[in-house]
């Protein structure tokens, strides 16, 4: 895993994105290059370490050779929308997730 992506402070996972101070908008993972939404850039972006908790909102059982992996797509608290890989065997749709350095 790239440090760029993440930082831990006291156990606790951290991802490490980007916000606008123009429109407000935050994604993940930390860009530079402009705003997502309104194009804003330099002096309007700032770094922005996020809370790794969020809601899940959808769920992909990917089969594979060694057997299959779940693909959830999470809402963070922060705004962004990301993918990751599930490891709870019973996680629904509207559940919790925290991420965690495995």
């Amino acid at each position: 895993m790239s440090e760029t992506l993440f930082s831990v402070d006291k156990g606790s996972v951290r991802l490490l994105g980007s916000h606008c101070k123009l429109c407000g908008h935050s994604w993940f993972p930390a860009s530079f290059s402009g705003c997502e939404r309104c194009g804003a850039y330099g002096d309007d972006l700032e770094a922005l370490s996020m809370d790794a908790r969020g809601r899940v909102l959808s769920l992909a059982r990917i089969p594979r050779d060694d057997g299959e992996f779940t693909l959830a797509r999470i809402a963070l608290r922060a705004g962004p929308v990301i993918r990751a890989i599930a490891t709870a065997d019973e996680l629904s749709v509207g559940d919790s997730a925290e991420a965690f350095v495995i």
